[in-house]
C-alpha cells in the first residue's frame, strides 16, 4: 500500500531480486508557476496591498512572478537531476529619497557574497565583470 497515509515504509518490506524494465526518458520544465501558486492559494504575496516583506526591506514588496526549471534524465548509467526556482520581487510603492542621501553608483566590475546569517556560512560567491544595466525590452 502506498500513499501519504503512511502506510509507505519499505522498511518493512522482505529485500529479493526482480527483472526491472524501465525505458530511458528526459523530462524538462521551464516556466512561470505564478498561476499555480495563486490557484494553491498563495494570492497575497502576489498582491501589493497584501503583502508583507518587511522581515527583508523598509520598502513595500510583492512576488511579480516565480519561475521554476526542472531537468529528469533516467538511463542505464542512472540518474541525473537538476531544479531551480527564481522568485522576482518588485517595490509595490515608491519613497521620495532624501536630496542629501549619500550616493555609491556601481559601474565597475565587483565581486559578491551570499552570507547565512545565524552561521556566517557562505552560500554564493559571484563575480559581476560587466555591471551595464540592462535595457528592458517591452
Amino acid at each position: 500500500m502506498q500513499g501519504s497515509d503512511g502506510k509507505f515504509d519499505l522498511g518493512s518490506i522482505e529485500e529479493r531480486n526482480i527483472l526491472l524494465r524501465l525505458p530511458r526518458f528526459e523530462a524538462r520544465f521551464d516556466g512561470s508557476v505564478k498561476t499555480a501558486l495563486i490557484a494553491a492559494g498563495m494570492t497575497c504575496a502576489f498582491d501589493g496591498s497584501c503583502a508583507d516583506f518587511s522581515a527583508m526591506a523598509n520598502a513595500p514588496l510583492a512576488i511579480d512572478d516565480v519561475a521554476h526549471a526542472t531537468f529528469l534524465r533516467v538511463d542505464e548509467k542512472g540518474t541525473e537531476a537538476a531544479a531551480v526556482t527564481t522568485v522576482k520581487i518588485v517595490v509595490t510603492g515608491s519613497r521620495r529619497l532624501p536630496d542629501d542621501l549619500p550616493r555609491m553608483i556601481v559601474d565597475r566590475p565587483f565581486l559578491l557574497t551570499i552570507r547565512d546569517r545565524a552561521s556566517g556560512a557562505l552560500i554564493f560567491f559571484g563575480r559581476i565583470s560587466d555591471p551595464t544595466p540592462v535595457e528592458k525590452s517591452e
